[in-house]
């Protein structure tokens, strides 16, 4: 029997994709050529072109299925792999990215058939920072590429500060141009003049050679400067370096695989020449793909003799399914079955090339301890500096006293034995400042360079910087608190000792505007001066010129500080410089005028940063905007059918059975669309069961729940008046599909649309035990249940608390209006207990479509009792790491729609009449918006677990 592997890459010319393209056919060979791992069967492969881009790689994931794949192996990039993810949930089939190490693909909600056989950058960015910290520096200049921005804002930035690393931050373009070339070569150069020296590189492959030749022109390849970097692949030339460090997964287990296969591999492969074989053809993909696709040619593009360090992974990845597909052979399952295949996989333990590997069950991401490596030159094997522990990861960089010690395994024994080039532990550039070292100052300072500025503050009392905070009656903490505020005299002569080399640093940076006319310049100290000074203080700043300091009146300079309240960036202070003599200050005003002219290029690179800056804003802003849209679109659809049951056909089945079952006996109701739904619910009476479930597989094991729910089914009808056949179930395990878990997901995704529109809603939780726990379950555990807390919450917003009943087994319906300490809690979502913490993430659109809905019908006499206990609450039912972008502009836009919206009346009102009845002796509700509740994927467990 034939079984085929889908390869989804680009298809291109640079070295890594074609050599992972190689290594997969060749991974393909000797799987067939072993005879004990799928023993029967062959196993062949089909191909698509991602074209590098994520529409593309959907297409060709699309192809792959048709074609008939059990899973595909790809991307080569995170940018084009979410889409393509998405679509194998879809589809059900497992998907394995040995090349995606992006941080916002961790979290596998969206997409539960990704997994990723390579390390995530969490881990290594970590590493980076608190390996950095542990050889004792506190600061570096940090670069990366802009489009692993969101790996440095998530990880690395918040692991420097919780570490207490100061760091200037640049983001640069992959140099595929001469502008971003030039761009990426200002930068550098920034660095250079700087004074930090150790230079952190978030960067990728493709950008390394352009970055090596940059590098070295600027001088930062040698001497004091040092880089630590990700893995950057086999660089010949970083690797040759002595003054580089690298952030790599540990190789545990997989060295003497690795030594043989790189033995092996000019024996299996071919190399590429373009004189004797062509050169690559976009149109027809020869001689690579295309037509040759199926060739048994294994390239050797680089040339070099070794095998592609990335393609490593592709070739592990591809015994990876082969390893799950025995073990589903040998159990006599369905090979493509994809769901199987996805659990085998994520129960494999492999020691391929790449090492040992595992999945997190949680992540679906590739386990590994990382190390840190020193490069020590041609022919010279790495130096590994440190491993890291379990601890690492175990805790955040947001808990207190993170990684301060413990997550590595250097020791001071250790750190003596590194074998640096200058036979000590390189310097951060503290010890480089001109206070401290004549080395640096210079004697290649020339007359007519920019002006080196040496910060000797004192304000209009005479007083040093933090005199009044460092005063007695003050803690130690709290000046050093204010001396670390400051511009003080360690951070400020480290990064204002050359203008040219500070003004793209993102909190403290100089400014410096020459007026001819009237001999003074403007200077705009960006991040202030620190808490002690104030508007009308003077201070006095000594210039050092040529390595010397000109010290005391009339050759210093003083400044007298006007603050202007129009300066819109954050904590920004003016000063005005006065010269106090024509003579003396001659030197500081040509230096100053040469500093202009100097730092025009500088100028303009701040111009394009702030570009940059003010475009990510707008990005952002309009991301919001796009999620509020989605959320409260969503509140009028449905992502899959809502599903009843017929009372008497439910209790007929005498135990609560699956939805498929139902299905196949015709006993469901279903409607596929919102309108459908809110037609029909207005001529028969509906009721939503939430209960907890009694067992991790099934909803009721010992049948406890079933008698439960037709007991309060039944209270239902004796107390409105309803004949059993009148009326309509929705439970979980009979309305959500149970088999596919991509429906699943879907109908999850519905879940708060299911519960808002039913007219009655029933708390089913009788005392009893959990059939796998062996704990007690009753109406405080299913209560503190996040995801039945967002039930109870949809079904509010658009019935309010009437016909929402709790039925503990007593034979009685407890009515929730009675019990405000309930519907106090519901509300509290984010407070509930969760199985999987993450889940909170996929609920914000839920909520922020539930207050929407609350919000629009506010003036109704329900809905503003709900919307003044939810005010009263607010905090907790809107946490801010959740919400803290979203809720004003949420609020913002209901109040606009509210005053301009007269029309689109009719969904709510038949919504309102389903879920009341005809006489009530309570208040007659007009609502007045077709509003329902919003989108989201929840965790593959049916909900309130």
């Amino acid at each position: 029997m034939e079984l085929k592997l889908g390869f989804l890459y680009e298809q291109s010319s640079l070295n890594w994709l074609l050599e992972s393209w190689s290594q997969f056919k060749l991974a393909i060979q000797d799987v067939n050529e072993d005879p004990t791992l799928l023993p029967g069967h062959v196993l062949n492969y089909s191909l698509a072109d991602t074209e590098g881009l994520e529409l593309s790689a959907l297409r060709g994931a699309g192809d792959l299925i048709d074609e008939g794949v059990v899973g595909i192996v790809g991307t080569g990039y995170s940018r084009a792999l979410m889409a393509p993810a998405v679509f194998c949930s879809m589809m059900g089939k497992p998907m394995v990215s040995p090349g995606s190490t992006a941080v916002d693909l961790t979290g596998k909600t969206r997409f539960p058939f990704l997994l990723r056989s390579i390390a995530g950058d969490s881990g290594p960015l970590k590493t980076l920072a608190v390996v950095s910290y542990e050889l004792g520096w506190r600061r570096a200049a940090v670069l990366v590429n802009e489009d692993f921005v969101t790996g440095y804002s998530q990880v690395l930035m918040p692991a420097m500060q919780s570490l207490g690393l100061q760091h200037l931050h640049f983001a640069y373009k992959t140099p595929n141009s001469i502008d971003r070339k030039e761009m990426l070569a200002d930068i550098l150069e920034l660095i250079a003049n700087s004074g930090y020296r150790i230079i952190m590189l978030y960067p990728k492959g493709v950008d390394m050679v352009d970055m090596d030749v940059l590098s070295k022109s600027k001088g930062l390849r040698s001497g004091s400067f040092y880089w630590v970097m990700m893995q950057n692949g086999n660089v010949k030339e970083w690797r040759a370096s002595t003054h580089v460090l690298v952030v790599k997964t540990q190789e545990a287990g997989g060295n003497s695989l690795r030594a043989a296969f790189q033995a092996r591999w000019p024996n299996v492969s071919t190399p590429y020449s373009e004189s004797k074989y062509g050169s690559f053809n976009r149109t027809t993909k020869l001689p690579f793909y295309g037509k040759a696709a199926y060739s048994s040619t294994i390239w050797d593009t680089h040339g070099d003799g070794l095998p592609d360090y990335w393609g490593t992974f592709v070739y592990d990845t591809v015994y990876l399914f082969a390893k799950a597909l025995h073990a589903m052979n040998e159990s006599g399952d369905d090979l493509t079955d994809g769901t199987l295949l996805r659990e085998r996989l994520l129960q494999i333990r492999h020691f391929g090339i790449t090492g040992e590997i595992t999945f997190d069950r949680h992540t679906q991401d590739r386990t590994q301890p990382m190390e840190m490596i020193l490069f020590q030159g041609t022919g010279q094997l790495p130096y590994v500096i440190a491993r890291t522990t379990k601890q690492i990861s175990e805790s955040s960089p947001s808990d207190s006293g993170w990684c301060r010690s413990g997550c590595t395994d250097l020791t001071n024994a250790n750190l003596a034995a590194i074998p640096w080039p200058s036979g000590k532990v390189p310097s951060d550039g503290r010890d480089l400042d001109p206070g401290q070292s004549q080395s640096y100052v210079a004697p290649d300072f020339l007359e007519g360079r920019a002006i080196q500025i040496d910060i000797k503050a004192h304000d209009s009392s005479g007083g040093v910087p933090c005199a009044k905070t460092c005063a007695g009656g003050s803690s130690v903490q709290e000046c050093r608190d204010c001396q670390q505020t400051l511009v003080n005299y360690d951070q400020l002569t480290a990064e204002a000792r050359d203008a040219a080399g500070c003004l793209l640093q993102p909190t403290r940076m100089w400014q410096l505007t020459f007026d001819e006319t009237s001999g003074l310049a403007d200077l705009v100290l960006h991040g202030g001066l620190g808490a002690d000074w104030k508007k009308d203080d003077t201070v006095y700043i000594s210039v050092l010129h040529r390595g010397r300091h000109l010290i005391g009146s009339p050759h210093a300079v003083l400044i007298h500080i006007t603050l202007e309240e129009h300066i819109t960036l954050e904590d920004h202070t003016r000063a005005v410089i006065i010269v106090l003599s024509v003579v003396s200050s001659l030197v500081v005003l040509i230096g100053v005028a040469y500093a202009i002219r100097n730092m025009r290029k500088v100028w303009i690179q701040r111009a394009r940063e702030n570009e940059r800056l003010k475009k990510m804003a707008e990005q952002h802003e309009q991301m919001i905007e796009e999620r509020i849209t989605k959320a409260c679109a969503a509140t009028k659809s449905c992502m899959f059918n809502v599903c009843f049951i017929k009372y008497t056909n439910f209790k007929k089945a005498g135990r609560l059975l699956m939805h498929e079952h139902h299905r196949e006996e015709g006993n469901l109701v279903s409607f596929d669309t919102y309108e459908l739904v809110l037609e029909w619910v207005q001529r028969f009476s509906t009721i939503f069961i939430s209960h907890q479930w009694l067992g991790f597989t099934d909803p009721d094991p010992d049948n406890i729940h079933f008698p439960a729910i037709c007991s309060a089914c039944e209270a239902v009808c004796s107390t409105s008046g309803l004949s059993e056949d009148a009326l309509y179930v929705w439970v979980d395990y009979i309305s959500i599909p149970q088999s596919n878990a991509y429906l699943k997901q879907l109908s999850i995704a519905s879940l708060p649309v299911y519960a808002s529109v039913v007219k009655y809603f029933v708390v089913v939780a009788p005392k009893c035990i959990h059939h796998d726990k062996r704990a007690e379950c009753n109406s405080a555990t299913y209560q503190r249940r996040g995801w039945c807390r967002l039930e109870q919450w949809a079904r509010m917003t658009v019935g309010g608390l009437r016909n929402m009943y709790l039925y503990d087994g007593d034979g009685t319906l407890q009515s929730l209006e009675d019990k405000q300490s309930w519907y106090t809690e519901s509300i509290k979502v984010f407070e509930g207990d969760f199985t999987v913490d993450a889940d909170k993430d996929t609920l914000v659109d839920p909520v922020m479509g539930l207050w929407y809905m609350s919000l629009a019908n506010e003036n109704h006499a329900d809905m503003a009792f709900l919307k003044k206990f939810v005010e009263e609450h607010k905090e907790a039912v809107f946490p801010e790491e959740y919400f803290k972008d979203f809720l004003q502009p949420l609020e913002a836009r209901v109040e606009m729609e509210v005053m301009t919206l007269q029309t689109s009346q009719r969904n709510h009102k038949a919504l309102i009449r389903a879920t009341r009845p005809q006489a009530t002796n309570h208040h007659n509700l007009n609502f007045d918006f077709g509003y329902s509740v919003g989108e989201h994927i929840g965790d593959s467990q049916v909900l309130c677990v």
